[in-house]
Order: structure tokens, then sequence, then C-alpha cells
């Protein structure tokens, strides 16, 4: 439930996706347009500005009506084609004579939407003077084609990240010994990208990218020791991105691509050696399931902190995929030696969970993201995850309790 205080911390930084409106504006169906046609956004109503469009507190307010939610969606009814459906929540106040209304409005698939009896396509301008400016034929033209051209650029982006990957990867394996490279052949492939639903222009330069990368500290609990994800060296910069690559041995190979468009995406080595212990049931190399849960968790960590540095709330694709792994045995978490371990196989040569969450969600939402894909690889080797299981993962990785933001 969004309350009042939810908007008050909305309104405390200056976004341009972010607008504020003292009361119903005469076009408010043109703003929320104009945001589902570009990069989505939310409108705040009741929150006056001041010169330097800052929220002024407190919180002027709109007066209270039990039928202000309705009131936004007959506006957009009325004038929006097609229809939008917007996230509307209306925060009384404490003494429930004023509220603030937040309408969230995600990047539309279905754009162009258009206002004035269908004869108005706006777009959001970054320009305070002028928020809204009317496409030209052009970017209707883009517009209509929207789904398609973003389907193939993102398409694009995943399949070139993960030819990166392969080439630097190739690169430090030429120099080692064969039964390194051997090792290497065998192992089995973690892949998790975050990726914007509809990617259209950069968000940044490549030189951008490692100043930004340098803002988002993120401890590596799983590795126990510097931050996530794993580099070498500095960041390498290639024509659309950053590449951070990290080879320790055949056993551990780390490689992240960050993207101008904001595509996210790691890799990372799976198969881990046995201990060597007498105690321990692993006598082969073996997939850990609770590196893999955590694993992902790290990479929605880093994603949620990436999208807010853009300042970017809109649709993002979500995947996990394991390769190479029906000949490589899985250790379920979590591991019972005094019962002894069972260790599972896949019948299958890869598992994959792909799912559309939004950018401003993925923090407040990466527990059940994390257990949502953890479930489906687990399946994939016959076994199950419950969150309570999850939750024990992240307490014995010792996961900190403070997220980076």
């Amino acid at each position: 439930m969004v309350r009042y205080r939810d908007v008050l911390s909305a309104a405390g930084s200056r976004k341009w996706i972010l607008d504020y409106k003292k009361d119903f504006p005469e076009h408010l169906e043109r703003t929320i347009a104009a945001m589902a046609n570009t990069f989505g956004g939310i409108i705040l109503l009741g929150v006056e500005e001041d010169a330097e469009t800052k929220p002024i507190l407190p919180l002027a307010g709109v007066a209270f009506d039990r039928g202000l939610r309705e009131r936004v969606i007959n506006i957009i009814l009325d004038n929006v084609t097609p229809p939008i459906f917007p996230d509307i929540a209306v925060c009384p106040n404490p003494t429930g004579t004023r509220a603030a209304i937040m309408i969230r409005i995600q990047q539309s698939h279905q754009a162009p939407h258009a206002v004035r009896a269908n004869t108005g396509v706006y777009l959001r301008t970054d320009n305070r003077n002028k928020r809204e400016s009317r496409a030209t034929l052009h970017e209707i033209e883009w517009l209509q084609d929207h789904r398609r051209k973003s389907d193939e650029l993102r398409t694009q982006l995943l399949a070139r990240a993960a030819a990166r990957a392969q080439v630097f990867r190739e690169r430090r394996l030429g120099a080692m010994q064969a039964t390194e490279r051997a090792v290497a052949e065998r192992q089995s492939w973690l892949n998790v990208a975050c990726c914007p639903m509809f990617p259209k222009e950069p968000f940044v330069s490549p030189p951008d990218l490692i100043q930004l990368r340098q803002r988002i500290v993120t401890p590596d609990y799983v590795r126990r020791g510097d931050l996530f994800p794993p580099a070498d060296s500095q960041p390498q910069i290639v024509q659309d991105g950053i590449v951070l690559h990290k080879v320790e041995d055949a056993w551990s190979i780390y490689h992240t691509e960050v993207n101008i468009f904001g595509l996210f995406f790691f890799q990372q080595s799976l198969l881990r050696q046995p201990t060597g212990y007498p105690s321990d049931p692993i006598k082969q190399p073996a997939i850990l399931a609770g590196e893999v849960f955590c694993q992902i968790d790290q990479c929605l960590a880093w994603a949620d902190a990436f999208y807010r540095q853009l300042d970017y709330l809109g649709p993002v694709l979500f995947e996990v995929q394991l390769t190479n792994i029906a000949k490589n045995e899985f250790v379920p978490f979590r591991m019972d030696l005094s019962r002894g371990t069972r260790l599972l196989i896949s019948p299958d040569p890869d598992a994959r969970f792909s799912e559309v969450a939004l950018a401003a969600d993925i923090g407040e939402d990466r527990d059940n993201l994390v257990l949502r894909a953890g479930q489906k690889v687990a399946w994939t080797f016959g076994s199950n995850l419950t969150a309570t299981a999850l939750e024990t993962c992240f307490r014995e990785h010792n996961r900190p309790k403070h997220q980076p933001r």
C-alpha cells in the first residue's frame, strides 16, 4: 500500500520522469499518454513545485474525495486511445482532509497512445518549460513499429553480450594448461540478464558507465571479498558499454557487461571442486545450489542500483539461464551431512527463467524474483526451493541487510 509518506519520499528528488501537479491539470491525459509513449514515469497530484522545479513541502494535497481514483480513470478512458491502465494510489493525509495522488505509468508496448480525439500523439521531454511535445511523423512511425524494433534491439544486445563473454573467456583460456582448458570445456554456466523491455536510445556513453559503476558499491557476499561484480582490473570500454572480466582459474570465471541501453549481463562458471575432506559427500565437481541463488540475488541488487542511477523506472526483462548442466551434478540447498546428500542430475541441457518486472520494483520484490527463478532451477534438477529455505540460504551466506541504492 502506498502511503502519504511514500509520496513525500518520491517528491524528494527531481527526475524528468517525475511530474508534480498542484491539482488536476487541464490536460492530465496528455502527460499520461506522453509518459506511456516514452519511458514511463510518475505523476504526483497535490504537489506544488517552486521556480527551480523542486517540490514545496509540506504537500498541499487536493481535497480528499472518495472518487479521486475513478476521476483519473475516467480522464484516461475519455481521452486516450488505446487506453492506459496505470497504477493509481490515493494517499490521504493524517487528518483525512487532503490527499496526494500517485499515478505510475509504465512504458507501453501499445504506443503510440493518442489524445485529443485520437488526433495528437505526445512524447515526454526533459524541457522544464515544455514537458510534452507533439510527436513528428518520423517519431510516430517509430512508435508504430516500436515493439518489433525494440525486441530486435534487445535480442541483439543480449546476443552480443553473450558472444563477448565467450571471446574474453577464450582469450584467457588460451594461456592455460590443457588440464585447465578441459575443466573449462566441461563447465556449467550461469547467465543473468536485465534489460529494458523497449530499448530505444542510449541512456549514457561508455565512459559515463565507468563513473556510474563507481557509484554503485555492492559487497560480494558470495565470494566474501571485494565488490560485485568481480573484476581483474578497471572496466574495459567496448563500442556500446563496458566489460568487467575475472578469471582466477578454470573453476572461477566471471564476466559482466553493462550496456549504454540499460543492459546488465552477468556470466559465471558454476562447477566447484570437491573440498577433499573425507566427510564431504561431493566426490566430483558439482553445482552448488546456494551459490546459484545468491548470485542471482546479487545481480538483482546491482541492477536495482543501476536503474536508480539511470532514473529508469520502466519494464525490465529479467532472465536467468543455466547452460551445459545435463552431465553435471547439482547439490540442492540445503545439505544435511548427517543424513547424506543425494546429488541431482538434470535430464535437460539447460534451465531458463524469464519474467517482466518494473525497474522501480526490483529492490522491493527482489526476494520474490530470486525465489521464482530459483524454483525453476531447482525443478530442472527434480528438487524444490521454498521461501523458508531461500531465507536460510541468504542468512548462511551472510547476505547484507542493507542493500545498495
